[in-house]
């Protein structure tokens, strides 16, 4: 029997591809090698046993090594767990030498792991101004005593281009940081131009895991956002007239950022926000708050605001918005309903008060007076809030002249808020025609001698109906008869009879030519009428005219008288000398006259009477003296002058056998001598007829 001695015990070498392995199926160090050499000969034993010491898997090999490729997974085909392995090699040969190979370790390391990269923010400003000045890249890199190698860098761009250098890195293995910090500086400390950047994390695992991140956007802005805002109008009224509703904010920034704005009251508290993506945009601001209601008046500010994303800021702002929704009154009175602008100091100019309730912010006023066409004749006008309270109107249009029409006085008052207030005024007449009216006297000759011919004065009175005659009145009036007066000069005259009334004047008045008093008219003596009438303006017509009263024959007793006191004298003397020759002229015609009405009483014989004014009668002189003038003064005077007239009488046709004079001096008057303003009357011709027996 052969008997072997074997004192050599197997020998083998053992080297692992990979001390730490992920069997993920991701196609990276998903199994281990083991590189395994030995002698020839021997039977060998290999198996992977967990740290708990339970062999996972196992293999054997005869009669020399072989390599193996160990997938992770147990004996059974299923993948082990995560965690730390150890592989042991044995070999006892027939000799009872035997081989153990010491420990080799193998990590298992197949988890997912939760490797995440976060850069925030994503745009900063590194100016220094304490806002977003940095940028943080934060990194979750788990089981970092694993790793092999990781990078972060940061390149210009949006994108790293193949071969272009980061201009900020940071690389190591196991030292990785979970945050790193970039001021915008390069490696080199140089400051970063604005601009997107792009930022990359690669990580390496000794299991094999391979992370990469990027790239991730970084935007570098050191510019800040720009904008420029207006408003129009700063005072506005949004009370729903379409004047200045509304305020116009107009605003301009550059494009890319985001705007907000904001409405605030006085006391700082926001009525109304806007936002605007990319741009800020034109709006218009209704007055209204948010929720669509109307905000008190009062004074409002604009805000517009932006921080862009790299942290820089713009914000510019709007004082002194007012709101002022108050619809203003105005009011205009006027303080007459016409005019008659005539300068007779009548209703010439009419006024208007102005009312306005609210002379804060008033632009402009202009008061116009409008014709009943709405044409403007005239105005008023001014700016700011000095509007009168009180305007006075002439009448006249702008060129001076008076436009007789109906006008309205209209104010428009102009606020700087938008705002237009109107008022207008009663219609106002302007006229200064004066009523039309037309006096016709009949007949020519008035004889109130009881005759029945031509025994009463008629006056026809034709007036317009639209004259608007107010009040009128007819007045005939006494004038008397002064000696060698001119035809021009002065001469008391009285109210001898008066009519009077209101509204429109009659279209007959009647008279027998009598005073109030009773008393009768003169014979041929004219008597002066005036027609005078009002419109409601004052405007004023008057016609004048001349009631020529004819010889009236008056019987007295059983005779018949015809008393003449318009025969016109020399003072003092019985002739016409000196006197105007109108004068002259109508005495002739006077005695004329008589002439032919004494032509109608053939039978009678006429006494020619002369009569006068005692002067010391009239101032209480004694009797001596009154007897005295009447003796040598007054009955010679009245004589001669009855014999003047008797002479004329004769050269009118008179036969002079009828005729006779007497002169009776101041024997006869008709009135007191004391009647200042009718003892005229008694200085006159009386011519007395008598019938023949």
């Amino acid at each position: 029997m052969a008997v072997l001695v074997d004192r050599i015990a197997p020998q083998a070498t053992v080297s692992l591809s990979r001390l730490i392995f992920s069997p993920n199926g991701d196609g990276r160090a998903d199994t281990v090698e083991l590189i395994q050499s030995s002698v020839y000969g021997d039977r060998w034993n290999g198996q992977i046993i967990s740290e708990t010491g339970k062999i996972v898997r196992t293999w054997e090999w005869y009669p020399m090594l072989a390599d193996v490729l160990w997938d992770g997974k147990d004996q059974s085909g299923k993948l082990v767990s995560d965690g730390v392995y150890y592989y042991e090699l044995r070999s006892i040969d027939a000799a009872g030498n035997f081989f153990i190979l010491p420990r080799q370790q193998i990590i298992v390391d197949a988890a997912q792991k939760n490797v995440s990269f976060k850069v925030e923010p994503t745009a900063f400003s590194p100016n220094d101004d304490g806002v977003k000045d940095l940028i943080y890249l934060n990194v979750n890199a788990p089981k970092p005593d694993t790793l092999l190698s990781y990078s972060l860098s940061i390149f210009a761009g949006s994108k790293a281009a193949a071969g272009q250098a980061p201009v900020r890195s940071w690389k190591g293995k196991i030292d990785i940081k979970s945050q790193y910090v970039w001021d915008g500086m390069t490696d080199a400390g140089l400051k970063v131009p604005d601009g997107y950047y792009s930022t990359y994390l690669e990580l390496e695992y000794a299991n094999g895991d391979l992370f990469n991140f990027g790239p991730i956007q970084i935007l570098v802005d050191t510019v800040p956002p720009r904008i420029s805002i207006s408003a129009d109008p700063l005072l506005f009224s949004p009370n729903g007239d379409g004047i200045k509703d509304t305020i116009t904010i107009a605003q301009e920034s550059v494009p890319g950022d985001d705007w907000s704005g904001r409405i605030r009251s006085a006391s700082g508290a926001t009525v109304r926000s806007y936002t605007w993506k990319g741009q800020a945009k034109n709006f218009t601001w209704d007055g209204k708050d948010s929720n669509g209601k109307l905000v008190p008046n009062g004074a409002y500010s604009y805000e517009v605001v932006s921080v862009d994303a790299a942290g820089n800021s713009a914000s510019a702002s709007i004082k002194g918005i007012m709101v002022d929704a108050t619809k203003p009154r105005v009011f205009v009175t006027a303080s007459d309903n016409g005019i008659s602008p005539n300068s007779d100091g009548i209703r010439d100019e009419v006024s208007f008060s102005l009312t306005v309730e609210n002379r804060e912010g008033v632009d402009s006023w202009r008061f116009s007076l409008l014709d009943s066409k709405g044409v403007e004749r005239s105005f008023f006008g001014g700016s700011g809030s000095d509007v009168p309270t009180r305007l006075v109107w002439d009448g006249r249009d702008l060129n001076g002249q008076v436009i007789e029409d109906t006008f309205t006085g209209k104010l428009i008052v102009r606020y700087m808020k938008g705002d237009v207030a109107e008022a207008t005024s009663s219609k106002i007449v302007v006229k200064i025609a004066p009523p039309q009216v037309e006096i016709k006297v009949k007949p020519e000759y008035f004889s109130p001698d009881g005759d029945g011919v031509d025994d009463m004065l008629t006056f026809g009175i034709v007036a317009d109906k639209n004259a608007g005659i107010t009040e009128w009145k007819l007045e005939v009036l006494e004038t008397a008869i002064v000696e060698s007066a001119a035809l021009q000069e002065s001469k008391p005259t009285r109210s001898f009879m008066l009519w009077s009334g209101k509204g429109m004047p009659p279209s007959q008045i009647t008279w027998n030519g009598k005073s109030p008093k009773g008393e009768l008219v003169e014979s041929a003596t004219d008597y002066p009428f005036e027609f005078t009438c009002w419109d409601a303006l004052g405007n004023q017509t008057k016609i004048s005219g001349i009631i020529a009263v004819d010889v009236l024959v008056i019987r007295d007793g059983d005779r018949l008288k015809i008393r003449v006191p318009s025969i016109v004298f020399r003072a003092n003397h019985a002739d016409f000398i000196g006197l105007d020759s109108e004068i002259v002229a109508r005495n002739e015609k006077v005695v004329t006259r008589i002439a032919q009405i004494l032509g109608k009483f053939p039978d009678y014989r006429i006494r020619v009477e002369g009569h006068g004014n005692n002067v010391g009668k009239m101032l209480g002189y004694s009797a001596s003296r009154i007897q005295q003038e009447e003796i040598n003064e007054l009955i010679p005077l009245s004589t001669e002058r009855a014999e003047v007239v008797r002479k004329m009488l004769v050269e009118n046709g008179v036969d002079a056998r009828r005729l006779t004079v007497v002169g009776l001096g101041s024997s006869e008057p008709v009135v007191p001598f004391t009647d200042v303003q009718n003892r005229w009357k008694n200085r006159r011709v009386e011519f007395v007829l008598i019938k023949n027996q």
